[in-house]
């Protein structure tokens, strides 16, 4: 998360500055009114995340999905950020009940380790091994990495690992396929 208002309220000022250019809107996309919104503004195209998460073809974790669909509320912490320091908005999990606050500010001794570790860390925090292993294995225990839950992992995994969603989240109430979210999604933009 680099920005810190919501995009429609940025999107005017960032139509002024590209003039001709294409603009292309990110966040908060999650229906056909979502899409025709962000056009009627002035936005030539719209860019969708947590909506394509909850498809049947997103290789996610199971438990991680229904986190997200049920997801009320999103917490924007740096608390997966081994390797990785900025902000990213999360559904809260055990990992964000146990080091973060309410705004999602992680305690202090895990952003000291953050801050030590990073320069080392950070070539690394996103390389798989190829053998799956690694991948299975890491987030057994809290190491806080940016690297999401996927199906082959335990169940447990999702309860210490970055559950990214975006906070149109809440207005999601179906897992789809791809094509159907798509199509639905494009009726926003007739």
């Amino acid at each position: 998360v680099l920005g810190d208002q919501p995009g429609l309220s940025l999107l005017e000022q960032v139509l002024s500055i590209a003039g001709d250019r294409p603009v292309a809107l990110a966040g908060g996309i999650a229906t056909p009114e979502d899409v025709a919104t962000a056009l009627r503004h002035g936005a030539a195209a719209v860019m969708v995340g947590t909506r394509f998460v909850l498809t049947h073809e997103a290789h996610a974790h199971p438990a991680y999905k229904q986190r997200v669909l049920g997801a009320e509320r999103t917490v924007l912490t740096t608390l997966f950020g081994v390797g990785w320091s900025l902000k990213h908005r999360v559904v809260p999990n055990a990992a964000t009940a146990r080091f973060c606050d309410e705004r999602g500010g992680v305690v202090r001794w895990v952003g000291w380790v953050q801050r030590a570790t990073e320069a080392l860390i950070r070539p690394f925090a996103m390389m798989h091994d190829g053998s799956g292993a690694a991948a299975r294995n890491f987030n057994l225990v809290p190491l806080f990495t940016p690297e999401s839950p996927r199906p082959e992992q335990p169940e447990h995994a999702i309860d210490y690992a970055a559950l990214y969603a975006g906070e149109s989240a809440a207005r999601i109430h179906s897992i789809e396929s791809a094509a159907e979210v798509t199509r639905t999604l494009a009726e926003g933009a007739r």
